[in-house]
């Protein structure tokens, strides 16, 4: 929630991820914002933490990549590889 990611659409994104997450009926998940990452050209992003540790940063993303998101990791724990950003 930095200034790019703002004026990239990140506050959109979360109310997408949100609505997404509860749609799925999806519990037991904790969000929290960040500021800067020094990705502006990624952003609007997230990193998914999984229930192992990993982390899965995703990044360029609309409203319905995060429902691709959510319909394949977080519910079927398949990572969507062509969203994710390579740091």
């Amino acid at each position: 929630m930095g200034t790019c990611g703002i004026a990239a659409g990140a506050r959109d994104i979360l109310a997408a991820l949100m609505n997404e997450l509860t749609g799925a009926k999806v519990e037991n998940v904790s969000l929290q914002q960040s500021g800067l990452r020094r990705l502006c050209d990624q952003e609007p992003m997230f990193t998914l933490t999984d229930k192992a540790g990993g982390a899965f940063r995703y990044g360029r993303l609309d409203k319905n990549k995060v429902g691709q998101i959510v319909r394949e990791h977080v519910l079927r724990g398949q990572p969507v590889l062509e969203y994710l950003i390579k740091v």
